[in-house]
């Protein structure tokens, strides 16, 4: 029997462990904390069909190494070496396997979906939603100030022409490579420091905006959205307020 299972790091744990999805079923391996933020939650999928095993990336911005090289996705053994995210988390493939075997047989019967109040979704939503807007809006009033620096420049022009301001075109040349280097410097603080405060927001989210069930991330989708289609995709359970 095929067996499809997602791994990752566990979701909504201050010291997340591996976590090892298959169905409405999860599994842990490794110590509180071992696991680094570089392995996303929904990291690889372990396809196995008999003796043939492949892993693969859920997303494309998920670093996936198979005996040192960077791959998609690859056809392993047991005994390759596996490592996920940028600090090159080994997948320990062994203990992985024997965890899939000791789970349970899929010989008892199906258990009914459960009904969840997730209205504390809401504002885990709105307060994300806010909290990117206002990101937004703060790139674009930086670039709108930072355009004055391109005022400047033909105001200098223009005292340049007038006899009675040529002496003023000096003030507004000064003003502008001041405000051009002021900016400059800001901007480069900026082109390091905004990555990373998004990539943490990101991540952040995605620990809680979770299926209450499963822990599956709802994804990018509003709570509208999650709500009106009415369950989780993965385990199935009903979604209320």
């Amino acid at each position: 029997m095929a067996i499809d299972v997602i791994i990752g790091r566990e979701s909504g744990a201050a010291a997340p462990r591996l976590c090892i999805k298959s169905g409405d079923k999860s599994a842990f391996l490794g110590a509180p904390g071992s696991v680094p933020k570089s392995v996303s939650r929904s990291h690889c999928r372990l396809q196995i069909d008999g003796e043939k095993m492949t892993i693969s990336n859920v997303s494309d911005q998920n670093c996936l190494f198979v005996n040192g090289l960077e791959y998609k996705t690859k056809a392993i053994t047991k005994n390759d070496l596996v490592e996920l995210g940028a600090e090159r988390y080994r997948l320990d493939m062994v203990a992985v396997l024997a965890l899939l075997i000791k789970a349970p047989s899929a010989g008892r019967a199906p258990e009914q979906p459960q009904t969840y109040n997730i209205s504390h979704l809401k504002h885990i939503w709105d307060d994300y939603s806010d909290r990117k807007v206002k990101m937004q809006q703060e790139e674009r009033t930086f670039g709108t100030i930072r355009s004055v620096t391109g005022i400047l420049t033909p105001i200098g022009l223009l005292c340049a022409i007038l006899p009675n301001l040529a002496n003023l075109r000096y003030f507004f040349v000064a003003l502008t490579v001041i405000l051009g280097i002021v900016f400059l410097y800001i901007q480069l603080g900026r082109s390091k420091e905004i990555p990373l405060l998004q990539k943490k927001m990101e991540e952040d989210f995605q620990d809680v905006y979770v299926c209450p069930h499963c822990k599956h991330f709802l994804g990018n989708q509003s709570y509208k959205l999650v709500l009106r289609n009415g369950g989780c995709p993965w385990c199935k359970s009903k979604f209320t307020e």
